[in-house]
């Protein structure tokens, strides 16, 4: 205010400036017209400063009304990216849950099927078992027709001697030669016998043996490829 006075006006009876910056205008004697001027002058010094300083408020609140808005855009944005981002993970997340509903489910479908196997796998060693069982009396049939074998082979001998000791009694007596004759015939009758008898024995362990080893086989058999069957739809 004082360098926008005249030169004249800048007497320090009528302005002064305190320690704000403020200034102060006191009258004098016979410089009214003066003061009244100075006096305007200030108020539209002070309008200017006031319209100033309110344009600059204006400017000042539209960049911080810019920002805030352009804070608000970026915080929008960034919310409706959260919220794609939220909506994905939760669709993932809906995968992820039937895939594991899928998994627990052949899990246990596979849990069931293994349990079936290990019972199907006791069932044939339970078979198994019986059929060594069997196989294992089949040997002894087999053994005990050796052992009757070699009883005919001996009854054979024993003919055999009877037979020597028929021609050596003929030359002796008649009437021993009669007895030989049919102790002879007593013993040809039970070697024949014995013979049927081993032959019945033999086609009976035969026939036995090839039917349970064929039906233990078929069974066996059967067995495998449905485990295998089982195996392949797991």
């Amino acid at each position: 205010v004082a360098a926008a006075l005249p030169s004249s006006w800048s007497a320090p009876s009528f302005l002064r400036v305190d320690a704000f910056g403020g200034a102060s205008l006191y009258p004098s004697a016979g410089s009214l017209p003066a003061v009244l001027a100075a006096a305007a002058l200030m108020d539209i010094l002070l309008l200017v400063a006031a319209c100033w300083q309110t344009a600059r408020l204006r400017s000042r609140r539209a960049g911080a009304a810019a920002a805030a808005e352009a804070a608000t855009d970026g915080l929008r944005s960034m919310l409706e990216e959260r919220d794609t981002q939220l909506a994905e993970a939760e669709c993932a997340a809906e995968a992820l849950r039937a895939r594991l509903a899928e998994h627990e489910a052949s899990l246990a479908a596979t849990t069931e099927l293994c349990a079936a196997t290990a019972e199907e796998a006791e069932q044939l060693r339970q078979h198994l078992s019986e059929t060594k069982d069997a196989l294992i009396e089949a040997v002894a049939a087999e053994s005990s027709a050796a052992d009757l074998k070699q009883k005919l082979a001996k009854r054979e001998e024993l003919l055999a001697e009877a037979e020597r000791a028929l021609a050596e009694g003929r030359a002796a007596s008649e009437t021993v030669a009669a007895q030989l004759e049919e102790k002879l015939n007593t013993l040809t009758q039970l070697l024949a016998e014995a013979d049927a008898r081993a032959e019945m024995a033999e086609g009976k362990l035969a026939a036995a043996t090839e039917a349970t080893v064929e039906v233990a086989t078929a069974k066996l058999r059967d067995k495998l490829a449905e485990r295998d069957k089982q195996l392949l739809d797991a």
